[in-house]
């Protein structure tokens, strides 16, 4: 991919500045949620509302669409997606994007199943073995939309940000899937969503970053060079 006039992953200083604001504010919406589930068993107010959303006619085939989107988040096929993104950009000489597409799902992950839910610590019952906030299937999922939209402006430019509506679907989709089943409640589901939009667009404003000051620094060694006796 060759310098040009499209800013990196189509964010100047200024966008830059709002997109790590947008994923501070996720970030805090993750700790505010799971300050107040911290350590507790069953369900808030809100997910009971939230459960009476997804609620549907308890028949075979539902059960088993809403267990197809559940499997939209899974760890292999998020894993898999990922890997098919991160050679694309391989394939098209984009290091970086390669590299973005590989550690913004991981750090996504990482800050989800390693520092989130052991410190929170919610379960869904007194019974329960594993912790539940946030969602991984739904961290994966948003991830990957998120990473998919940033990875299509980076190709395309800034009118590939259309990509951003239907994106949104696939993290939703799976959030239906996840507390129709009984595996999570609501509020897992949307500190999911908000772990996964943070982790990615950080590590886009970093990488927009390193590249804009890349840029900078080659572009006095381009004029010189450009600019050499006939």
């Amino acid at each position: 991919m060759s310098d040009q006039a499209e800013p990196a992953f189509g964010l100047d200083r200024g966008h830059r500045r709002w997109a790590a604001a947008l994923a501070l504010g996720l970030l805090a919406v993750v700790l505010v949620i799971g300050v107040r589930v911290a350590h507790t068993t069953g369900p808030l107010h809100v997910d009971r509302l939230g459960e009476r959303v997804v609620d549907t006619p308890n028949i075979p085939h539902t059960r088993r669409a809403f267990r197809g989107l559940v499997w939209l988040g899974s760890p292999e096929f998020v894993a898999a997606a990922v890997a098919v993104l991160a050679l694309w950009r391989a394939v098209r000489r984009d290091l970086l994007g390669a590299t973005a597409a590989l550690v913004a799902p991981l750090l996504a992950v990482v800050l989800t199943e390693l520092v989130a839910k052991p410190l929170i610590g919610r379960r869904l019952s007194s019974a329960g073995h594993s912790f539940a906030f946030p969602s991984g299937h739904v961290t994966g999922a948003a991830a990957l939309a998120a990473l998919i939209v940033a990875l299509a402006v980076r190709e395309w430019g800034r009118r590939a940000a259309w990509l951003a509506v239907p994106a949104v679907l696939l993290p939703l989709g799976v959030s239906a899937g996840v507390v129709r089943a009984g595996f999570h409640y609501p509020t897992d589901a949307l500190g999911g969503i908000a772990m996964g939009f943070s982790a990615v667009l950080a590590v886009v404003v970093l990488c927009s970053a390193f590249e804009d000051r890349r840029r900078t620094r080659r572009r006095p060694v381009t004029a010189g060079v450009s600019g050499g006796a006939p």
